[in-house]
């Protein structure tokens, strides 16, 4: 799959789920390849091509579309040439059903002056805009995060990350350079960017790190998870330099951990990552596989899954570790 130049959602569609497409899950979503080989006009509809066992046994629609919200899609290309392809699609919750087949020319039909304007866009639009995207879906995430290259220098942020920062006792924005307020806390920042070796474009690198700041037996403390952002695996989202995307944790001012961060530290799917958070809050598991709307056999093995990312063998000890990210990073670091 190439660079992604565009992308617009009508709706509800959480932007955590667009920057977890983007970073890992477009490399396993089954409906791409069907979409590929579709031309420009006609539109299709997923059930078509895969059954209930299919979606029953497969990682991306249990371990991500499902999850946030998603099942059924129907849609097709509108616009192509030679190095852009454009898809429209229509998709609906599990529980609204496929779109009907008796809808789909309709769906043409607007795909066909939706094709006419993207082919008048696209002609305009200058292919360095590109960069833009991953910025603007960052904006809208609730968590405080930060885009900065390997000089520390802060590309982007949302208004969570300024927030933070304009509050933090031991981060701060430094005339546009993120750093910490004390040497060995910054020195400790340096490092763990620079072991994702965002300067070497083919480096055998950790991809992500996550640190404690702070001082380990004072009242404050925060957690920093560092991803690496390659544009051969963010589809050049975030343009053509590799960068760290930086999430920030304090557990002061949010006693149960964030499924987001949970995800980037543990490298857990969003289920997972749901699944630890709903058992930090002491949610059974027949009540957690009614809410994300899957089997209790489903949350059993995602359980698992969770105890054996995170080092953990019973739901006690998760708790313990979990509520106390920033210590956990301080004692041992997470890193992969």
């Amino acid at each position: 799959m190439g660079a992604v130049d565009f992308s617009f959602e009508a709706g509800y569609s959480p932007p955590e789920a667009s920057i977890d497409y983007i970073r890992v899950w477009h490399r396993h979503d089954p409906r791409g390849a069907i979409v590929q080989g579709m031309p420009v006009g006609p539109w299709g509809s997923c059930h078509h091509h895969f059954d209930d066992a299919f979606v029953e046994r497969d990682p991306f629609f249990q371990q991500f579309l499902i999850p946030y919200g998603g099942r059924w899609t129907s849609g097709g290309n509108v616009y192509r040439d030679e190095r852009v392809n454009v898809v429209m699609s229509i998709h609906r919750a599990p529980e609204t059903g496929p779109l009907p087949d008796t809808e789909l020319p309709e769906c043409e039909r607007l795909g066909l002056h939706m094709g006419k304007a993207l082919s008048l866009w696209l002609s305009r639009r200058q292919r360095e805009a590109r960069a833009a995207l991953g910025m603007e879906i960052v904006q809208r995430l609730p968590q405080p995060v930060a885009i900065v290259d390997a000089a520390r220098r802060i590309v982007g942020m949302n208004p969570a990350a300024q927030r933070f920062l304009a509050g933090s006792p031991l981060l701060r924005d430094n005339a546009g350079s993120l750093c910490a307020r004390n040497a060995a806390d910054d020195a400790r920042l340096l490092i763990a960017l620079r072991s994702l070796h965002l300067t070497e474009a083919d480096a055998q690198s950790q991809d992500r790190v996550f640190i404690g700041l702070g001082d380990r037996g004072g009242n404050r403390r925060t957690g920093v998870c560092l991803l690496r952002l390659a544009p051969s695996s963010t589809m050049g989202a975030f343009g053509p330099d590799a960068l760290a995307m930086i999430m920030f944790h304090d557990a002061d001012s949010r006693p149960h951990p964030d499924s987001f961060v949970l995800a980037a530290m543990y490298d857990l799917s969003p289920a997972e990552a749901r699944v630890a958070t709903a058992l930090c809050a002491g949610e059974a598991l027949a009540d957690i596989a009614q809410k994300q709307k899957v089997s209790i056999h489903t949350v059993r093995s995602q359980v698992k899954a969770v105890f054996d990312k995170t080092g953990c063998s019973r739901q006690a000890e998760l708790v313990g570790k979990l509520a106390g990210l920033p210590q956990i990073a301080g004692e041992s670091g997470a890193s992969r």
